[in-house]
């Protein structure tokens, strides 16, 4: 098991444990492990080191972060620990983060150049509450977070999970092709933005499309066309009528997990979660 080595928004660390188990349940001799909204990756890291997977996220910054890291992990570590680890030290300030930010903002992410992806995992670190949100314009607006010290992995820690998803496809983009790519044996886990469930929303806006009912419509079809391949799946998401009523007919179980989206401390807290499956 690796640690995550960037703080995300809904990241399955507490969880991960019985998440990992139920899928190697499942896991056969020819499973690829199939992950959509990779986030920190803390389920990926945990599975069996260096099995085929499929991993991607519709984040941009994200997705080309672990594409990068497959590739050139070491040259990242270091180019994202030198912009500072305390603050006052060279950019870890008000100043220097928004600078950094701006920069984010205005230089495209490919797979022609890895600094960019290095500078955003260094402004992950430094941001407000490890959150990432794009505005409607598609540019990261969240403020610095001020932490004493930002624990930006070492080479070392790079090199490890480049070598633990050495067998992986990153892929940059939507859900939908990662799920169709599913067969029989192959293993699927996913963790969307969560269902709102017609309430004040929840953390939606990663990106700017952000991720609304018809999405989680989409996504429960994806489901259920990779249950018709023989793939098992199972999905983590908020306990509301709109995801018990499209995943009634798989195994549901409620599940309490730690939330730390607010902003102010007395809202955080354990919410009502479910996993799902599509077979127990």
């Amino acid at each position: 098991m690796l640690n995550p080595f960037l703080p995300w928004v809904g990241s399955k660390r507490k969880l991960v444990e019985p998440i990992v188990e139920k899928l190697l349940v499942h896991r056969q001799s020819a499973s690829t492990y199939i992950e959509p909204f990779l986030g920190s990756g803390a389920v990926a890291l945990t599975m069996p080191a260096g099995m085929p997977m499929i991993l991607g996220d519709a984040c941009k910054p994200l997705g080309y972060l672990w594409w990068w890291i497959q590739r050139e992990p070491e040259a990242i570590a270091e180019y994202a620990r030198g912009f500072g680890l305390v603050p006052g030290d060279n950019w870890n300030t008000d100043d220097g983060y928004i600078a950094v930010r701006y920069d984010h903002n205005c230089e495209p992410f490919s797979t022609e150049d890895w600094c960019p992806s290095a500078r955003f995992l260094w402004l992950m670190h430094a941001c407000f509450n490890g959150v990432y949100r794009e505005n409607r314009q598609g540019y990261m607006n969240v403020p610095h977070g001020d932490r004493k010290r930002l624990n930006i992995p070492t080479p070392a820690e790079l090199r490890a999970v480049a070598d633990h998803i050495v067998n992986a496809e990153v892929i940059v983009g939507d859900f939908e092709p990662m799920f169709d790519a599913a067969r029989t044996g192959d293993l699927v886990y996913f963790d969307p933005p969560y269902d709102y469930g017609g309430k004040t929303p929840t953390y939606t806006g990663y990106v700017k499309e952000g991720f609304r009912p018809d999405d989680q419509h989409r996504l429960a079809e994806a489901f259920w066309r990779a249950t018709q391949r023989g793939a098992y799946c199972l999905g983590s998401n908020a306990d509301t009528d709109r995801i018990r009523s499209l995943y009634g007919a798989g195994v549901i179980t409620a599940v309490d997990e730690d939330w730390k989206v607010a902003a102010d401390s007395d809202k955080r807290g354990l919410a009502a979660c479910v996993l799902v499956e599509n077979r127990g």
